[in-house]
């Protein structure tokens, strides 16, 4: 069976566009429309160069697809929407259906795991109007999602909130935010935003920009609230004096105690030893280090794509669990586009 896992931004806020293609179990192709498009993650863009490069490299045509599935259930007009791009650029359209946000992240780490079954965890921004979930998986059963998280503790968005105050990128230059925070001191209080709780964690919503229509990445994502805390927000291209290290600091040192209470409650509701990791959080290493040292946990598996880059292949892996087939081993990262030897030296006479 021919299963095609896309995801594409058919919103202004949607972004990393991505497609996955599995054949009788097997993953052919999987690759991001950035990589195609060479715009670093793309906003509002569809996955149109991913379907193609993923029907080269299968050796197939749309038609030839007995399968596509994409995130976006909460989206009421989804699948007849996707019907009518893809028919406007590939002149056919196979049969669609959709699935939830969260449960494709946590396809996307669990069914290349190769674990027999585990405990899940994604976590992100905000995703089919959840913030994450959490879950219990195995090869005979499938995905049983225990609960959903509210928007109300989306550790995604208090982090990205932080790397606007810094003066950085949100949705992109998370990385720098935990790359500073060992060059500062965890002394700032951020309680009143983001805490740890017995339900994991808890966000106050307050203090992220709340404007409609929702801003942009190129907007303070914090509001007013959080400047009045804090004090005045790091501008772009200004240096970084120890305030804001600190605050860099703190920012890693609140999410590392959130983290580790999910996953401590995770594992109070499974008692399972395996956990897989997804959604755009679980990129955040520093963190990821301080949850492989958990006494409890006896493996780790941190999706490679995490964020919504891995979306649709975990859409796709969710699907050919659905449609029967039997998953293959998947071993390593490289699903990209092969390039055959006259193609680099065409490229090469190309540019002089």
């Amino acid at each position: 069976m021919n299963i095609l896992g896309i995801h594409g931004g058919v919103t202004t806020g949607q972004h990393d566009a991505a497609a996955a293609l599995i054949v009788d179990g097997s993953l052919v192709c999987s690759i991001e429309e950035e990589r195609l498009i060479r715009v670093k993650t793309p906003y509002a863009t569809l996955p149109i160069r991913s379907i193609r490069t993923c029907l080269k490299e299968g050796n197939l045509t749309i038609n030839d697809i007995d399968l596509i599935i994409t995130p976006g259930e909460t989206y009421k007009d989804i699948i007849p929407r996707t019907k009518e791009w893809i028919i406007h650029h590939f002149g056919y359209s196979p049969k669609i259906e959709s699935m939830h946000h969260q449960t494709a992240h946590i396809a996307s780490s669990f069914f290349q795991s190769n674990f027999d079954d585990a405990m899940c965890l994604t976590y992100d921004g905000v995703g089919d109007g959840a913030s994450g979930a959490i879950a219990k998986a195995s090869k005979k059963k499938g995905i049983e999602i225990i609960e959903t998280f509210p928007i109300t503790r989306s550790l995604g968005l208090f982090y990205s909130t932080m790397t606007s105050f810094l003066g950085f990128k949100p949705n992109e230059d998370e990385y720098k935010v935990m790359g500073l925070a060992p060059y500062g001191k965890p002394n700032i209080d951020l309680s009143f935003f983001c805490k740890a709780s017995a339900e994991g964690n808890t966000v106050d919503p307050s203090y992220w920009n709340q404007r409609k229509p929702k801003v942009t990445v190129y907007e303070p994502i914090y509001s007013s609230k959080m400047v009045e805390k804090i004090g005045k927000p790091r501008l772009g291209n200004t240096g970084l004096n120890d305030h804001y290290k600190n605050v860099a600091a703190s920012t890693q040192h609140i999410l590392e105690q959130c983290v580790v209470s999910n996953v401590k409650r995770l594992y109070s509701l499974t008692k399972n030893q395996n956990l897989c990791l997804a959604g755009g959080v679980a990129l955040n290493c520093s963190a990821n280090g301080v949850i492989s040292k958990l006494p409890f946990i006896k493996h780790l598996f941190i999706q490679p794509a995490s964020s919504d880059r891995g979306l649709a292949l975990g859409c796709a892996l969710f699907g050919a669990f659905k449609e029967n087939e039997k998953i293959k081993p998947i071993n390593h990262v490289f699903y990209g586009p092969k390039i055959d030897n006259k193609e680099i030296e065409r490229s090469i006479k190309l540019t002089g």
